[in-house]
């Protein structure tokens, strides 16, 4: 609804730490008038207690709109199984190289 796209992107700064944190938009598709697809891929560190980086991922956003045009689902889909993620934060994935390939 009214707000909602801006409460969920001042939320992100508080989750990641914004120097090596970014999103990649790989693509963008139309499914039907009111289905968009988003795949993209996500890397950098949280904003937690020394910083820990997080193993980088893509995955596949799916947004359905109403007749106004509005968002009324956003459903999100990781490529890698969310006990990966966090198990990378936990065991400082990439604390020990941050030069790491994109």
């Amino acid at each position: 609804g009214p707000g909602s796209v801006e409460r969920f992107s001042s939320a992100l700064p508080r989750l990641f730490e914004g120097r090596n944190s970014h999103v990649d938009l790989l693509s963008l598709d139309v499914r039907d008038e009111h289905t968009l697809v988003a795949r993209w891929r996500l890397e950098g560190s949280l904003r937690l207690p020394g910083t820990p980086m997080f193993k980088p991922f893509t995955g596949t956003t799916v947004y359905r709109t109403n007749a106004q045009g509005f968002i009324v689902s956003h459903v999100e889909q990781w490529d890698i199984p969310t006990v990966d993620a966090y198990f990378s934060v936990i065991t400082g994935y990439f604390n020990r190289n941050r030069a790491h390939p994109r």
